[in-house]
């Protein structure tokens, strides 16, 4: 990836691109041609799909490609890589994005060696359940502050 390859894509995407956020952030382009999406594909990745228009469409409507980004990781990358080279009104697009994915909590695996709140997973400390790991220490904590709320009651 070089700077003039970045230079296409920013303007490429602040015409067609949208930027947008429902359960999840997406980066996404649509055209009748789909040079200009692989092009957009050889340099952030993502996917193309062929997509058709409703059957009450006009006649006249052709078939049109669709590039996107869902990974979060490679979005939130890629907004942070084209901010600099957007209008306002987009980079107020990707701030939100930003915001919105900057607090989420990191997925634990089962390789990892501590709970969220930083309990280890120790042999004496671990919970199983259904299949699941869970950490006594914070199972604990839970039922306290449980019994503590029904008292207050």
């Amino acid at each position: 990836m070089n700077v003039k390859e970045i230079a296409w894509a920013a303007g490429f995407l602040e015409g067609e691109g949208d930027f947008s956020l429902s359960d999840h952030a997406h980066i996404r382009a649509t055209q009748v041609e789909r040079e200009p999406l692989e092009r957009l594909q050889a340099i952030f990745g993502g996917a193309i799909r062929k997509r058709r228009h409703a059957a009450n469409a006009k006649p006249t409507w052709s078939d049109y490609y669709s590039w996107s980004i869902d990974r979060q990781a490679v979005v939130i990358g890629t907004c942070f890589t084209l901010y600099s080279l957007m209008s306002t009104k987009r980079q107020r697009k990707i701030k939100q994005l930003v915001h919105w994915w900057k607090p989420r909590p990191i997925r634990t695996t089962k390789y990892s060696t501590h709970c969220s709140r930083g309990h280890t997973f120790s042999k004496e400390n671990t919970l199983w359940c259904n299949g699941s790991r869970h950490c006594r220490s914070c199972n604990r904590i839970r039922m306290v502050e449980f019994r503590e709320r029904r008292c207050a009651k």
